[in-house]
């Protein structure tokens, strides 16, 4: 069996998820103002507070710099799609950096 990560799992539930967004039960043409099924709108409401509980969660267990706030300091030094506005952002004070971690 091959192992399954939880960004995988996360992929595979929005995808099933967005296969009911659009409903497919005529053959006819869609009207225009078809309602997305509010089970379905939702499911997906779920899926966003699981991810970013998930992420919560991790980020308190892992590493100790998320429990005193000081992460984001090197966030911005080490995040792989650097923007050009991350050096700026890197050299605002210690205060700045708590904020964003809270």
């Amino acid at each position: 069996a091959l192992p399954i990560s939880g960004p995988d799992t996360l992929l595979l539930e929005a995808g099933f998820l967005g296969i009911f967004l659009c409903p497919l039960w005529t053959l006819s043409a869609l009207p225009k103002h078809t309602p997305t099924s509010h089970i379905i709108i939702w499911a997906f409401r779920w899926l966003l507070f699981r991810l970013m509980f998930g992420a919560g969660l991790n980020k308190l267990a892992g590493d100790p710099c998320w429990r005193d706030f000081t992460c984001m300091e090197y966030n911005y030094e080490t995040q792989m799609l650097p923007n050009p506005i991350s050096y700026h952002l890197h050299q605002l004070p210690m205060v700045f950096h708590v904020l964003q971690a809270t």
